[in-house]
């Protein structure tokens, strides 16, 4: 069996943008609940879709890529595509969004592949809000920022732990309401 490789690569390059684009433009998760803890932590995680979003992106395109290689390959700029849609692919894996969790000691934010971030409550010195984007900005007086995004789970609910813990030591322009308008 005869096939070409040059055309199944670009298909699985296609196929790939055109994946890469749906996840980019799926409605976000503003409308998921946090989850609970038995111990009373509150955990605002990322949509499960974004894990499987990276592989579906990236595994055709390397799949193609690897037997464009195996069975020859006319020129480099065969490859470029697929070495695009990688570089793309890393750039996501490090924009992914981490794990929120409020605890009675303060907030922390977990990644997967860069430091973890803590900000004690009362180490709270602002708290912004993007009114494009939905992102909520919280910093501490180091520069240590946590930033609540479109694919995190329940933004309001982020606020009200934040109101519960620092009562009335809010920080000046805490926001409120749900943010204008989401561009996710």
């Amino acid at each position: 069996m005869n096939v070409n490789w040059k055309t199944v690569h670009e298909a699985a390059n296609l196929f790939a943008v055109v994946a890469g684009l749906f996840g980019a433009i799926r409605k976000s998760s503003l409308s998921k609940s946090a989850s609970v803890r038995d111990d009373g932590t509150v955990v605002f995680s990322p949509d499960w879709l974004i894990y499987v979003e990276l592989p579906v992106v990236l595994i055709p395109p390397a799949l193609a890529s690897y037997a464009a290689v195996h069975h020859g390959v006319q020129s480099t700029t065969d490859l470029l595509g697929s070495a695009v849609i990688c570089f793309a692919a890393l750039a996501y894996i490090f924009s992914l969004p981490g794990t929120i969790l409020a605890t009675w000691e303060g907030l922390e934010q977990l990644y997967w592949l860069r430091p973890e971030k803590r900000i004690r409550w009362d180490e709270i010195v602002e708290i912004k809000a993007s009114g494009n984007t939905g992102a909520l900005t919280i910093k501490k007086a180091d520069g240590t920022t946590i930033v609540h995004n479109a694919r995190l789970a329940d933004r309001e609910g982020l606020l009200e732990e934040i109101r519960k813990h620092c009562g009335s030591n809010l920080p000046p322009g805490f926001p409120s309401g749900k943010p204008k308008r989401i561009l996710s």
